[in-house]
This record gives structure tokens, sequence and C-alpha cells, in this order.
């Protein structure tokens, strides 16, 4: 197997910003070890898959023990966790959550990107460079009215990204804010009632008006600057604003 530098290990793999991540990934020759919850048809020899439902309990410590050993046929010297999986419901004023929904979604937009931050940290092999990613969102800053529970755990993937870099100054751990970008979370943003999300007219405009980001394009200029040294050196980030550098 042709030796390769980096390696990828990308949760919510299968579709939106995450398919795009892998695609590019995979045409630029690196290999990548896809999660999601629904397997990714994908058939390449520098892919290897695992299904897992990161809204529930799940062995972290596992699915990166399965990605190093997918990855200990090439000559690495990098290794990049990007947590991509992410959800934006359950979208309603507090007061009205649902607690099941809750809970789903602090376990996968903050507990399974600590959890699998943290087994990385554990694993990485002391001879590779380690790489946080984690997509984060405007809304852990922005306090959109029925985004309570989106925003809180966005905010919370900020604050852990910007600990960690002071943990472990030698690893990079970068929280990016994507902007809104035309995947199948702004159509359920699109589906929902206003009295439930009261911002839902400013999000339409968006969409009628052209103004979402292609995930091809945001993968790519995510991915260029993951890859630059400017990466590490802040904890939270927005790619629009670095593109308007």
């Amino acid at each position: 197997m042709k030796p390769a530098k980096t390696a990828y290990i990308v949760t919510g793999a299968s579709q939106g910003i995450g398919a795009e991540f892998v695609s590019q990934i995979l045409a630029q020759q690196a290999p990548v070890f896809g999660i999601s919850r629904r397997p990714a048809d994908i058939q390449h020899p520098l892919y290897q898959g695992a299904s897992a439902d990161l809204s529930q309990p799940f062995d972290a410590t596992a699915l990166v023990q399965q990605a190093l050993s997918f990855f200990g046929q090439f000559g690495l010297d990098t290794l990049v966790l990007i947590n991509n999986a992410g959800t934006v419901a359950p979208m309603a004023i507090s007061g009205n959550y649902p607690e099941t929904a809750v809970a789903t979604a602090i376990h996968l937009n903050l507990t399974a990107p600590i959890l699998l931050s943290n087994a990385f940290i554990q694993l990485l092999p002391p001879a590779l460079h380690g790489k946080l990613l984690h997509i984060s969102s405007g809304a852990a800053q922005n306090p959109y009215p029925g985004w309570g529970v989106y925003g809180a755990s966005k905010a919370g993937i900020d604050h852990f990204s910007r600990i960690v870099q002071k943990e472990h100054p030698a690893l990079c751990s970068v929280a990016m804010y994507p902007g809104v970008v035309n995947t199948g979370m702004q159509a359920e943003i699109r589906a929902q009632k206003e009295a439930d999300f009261p911002n839902l007219a400013q999000f339409i405009a968006l969409k009628d008006n052209d103004a979402l980001s292609e995930p091809k394009d945001v993968a790519r200029a995510i991915l260029s600057y993951l890859a630059s040294p400017a990466f590490g050196s802040e904890a939270v980030v927005d790619i629009r604003k670095l593109a308007d550098d």
C-alpha cells in the first residue's frame, strides 16, 4: 500500500459535510475511517467504515482502536479526528423540550465528541502528530430562540476545544464554524414551525436567495485550513472570517 502522511477519522461520514470530507480526503489519496449511524456506500481501498449511533452510549475506545488498526498499513506522521456528526433537534422554546430528545442531542453534539477526543488522545501513537477538528456553529455564540439545546451543546464543544488546547499544547484542537450550509440540517430547520423557531423566516430567505454555502466548498475550505500551519493557532474559528481575511 502506498504510504500516506495523514489519516483521518470522520464522524457523520455518510451525508452532508461529512460525506464531502470523506470524498475530498480520498481524492487526496489519504486514508479515512468513517463513522456513521448508517453505513456509507463507499468502496475504496483507502476507506474503512464503522456503524455507530453516537447519540446513544457507545465504545469510543473500540472505535479509535479499530481506526488505528486500519491505519497501521500506512506510513503516517499525522492523525486527524473530525468530530462532524451532530443534530439541530430539538428545536423548541425552553419549557417545551421533549426530555428524550434533549438527552439524545447532548450526547451526539457534546458527549460523543468529548469521548472520541479522549480516546484519540489516550491512544495516539507517540510518533504521530494529532489534530482535533470539531464542527461547531455560530449558534454557540448567538442566542437564537428555539436553539437552546443546540446552542448550549455547541458552546460546550467550543470550550472543550479551548481546554484541550491548554492541556495539550502539542495537540492542535479547533472548533470550527462552517457557516450556513446547504445540507439536510437546513431543510430540517426550514420545516419547523415559527412558534418553535422564531428566526424561521431568516433561514427560509437564505435558501430563497441562494445564500447557502455548498457542502463541497465548505469541506474544501476547512480541509485546506486543517492542512495549513495556522491550524491550531486559535481554538475556535469561523471559516467565513478566514475567507474574508
